[in-house]
């Protein structure tokens, strides 16, 4: 029995040993993340996987790793996983870019929520917007610009035609009032004061228009209650 009960303690030592040794080992280099591989691919270059590799495998967690990418508010979620090889795998959902403010050369890129996605000299965005001013476009912050309201209210204009009709958006703010342009025909929004009750007078008003034959025109639905078709000045 004495021989047994040694024979249980060395495997005991043994054990504590080990657990010791990769207790130790865990703060080390070595328990660094291996690999990050995002949205199935392998990519140690993204500048998410440069900053997770230097992360401890061991004591950050999932949800830690997470947390660390989406205060870069470029990207929307960060779903992430770990392996038993030590590597970690992340389902990445960037920003998508939805509209292209064209202010003075450029064009200030921003998704739906109004987060400044990239400055270009092209309008890399679906939509496009002008005659709005820009005084501040930070990358993954909030725009800033003078009009806010109004550019807050074009985007809005611009998500209703993409929700609910196969026209092509393309809004201007003229003279202080939003315009949208379809060709000949153009919608007056004015301030755009509800926008959800202009846009449905507007395509009423537009499709009767259409129906009937008319090829030029501005729907005035500046006062949603009583809209109004006039001739475009030439």
């Amino acid at each position: 029995m004495a021989i047994y009960d040694e024979v249980i303690m060395k495997k005991l030592q043994i054990l504590l040993f080990v657990l010791v040794l990769i207790f130790l080992l865990s703060f080390t280099p070595l328990a660094n993340v291996k690999n990050v591989s995002i949205n199935g691919e392998l990519n140690n270059k993204h500048s998410i996987a440069k900053m997770l590799k230097g992360k401890n495998f061991f004591w950050t967690s999932a949800k830690a790793m997470s947390e660390l990418i989406e205060v870069d508010k470029m990207y929307d979620t960060a779903k992430v996983s770990k392996t038993i090889t030590m590597d970690v795998e992340i389902e990445l959902v960037e920003r998508a870019a939805f509209i292209a403010i064209k202010s003075g050369a450029y064009y200030v890129v921003i998704d739906a929520y109004g987060v400044v996605l990239s400055l270009s000299e092209t309008a890399d965005a679906p939509y496009v917007i002008e005659g709005f001013t820009v005084t501040s476009a930070v990358l993954g912050e909030a725009l800033v610009a003078d009009e806010m309201q109004l550019i807050e209210r074009a985007v809005q204009i611009v998500y209703m035609y993409q929700s609910h009709t196969d026209y092509l958006p393309k809004v201007s703010l003229v003279d202080g009032e939003i315009i949208q342009d379809m060709g000949d025909i153009k919608v007056n929004y004015g301030m755009a004061s509800d926008v959800e009750l202009q846009f449905n007078r507007a395509l009423v008003i537009y499709e009767h228009l259409i129906e009937n034959g008319a090829t030029s025109g501005i729907i005035n639905v500046t006062d949603p209650e009583k809209p109004f078709v006039e001739p475009i000045k030439r």
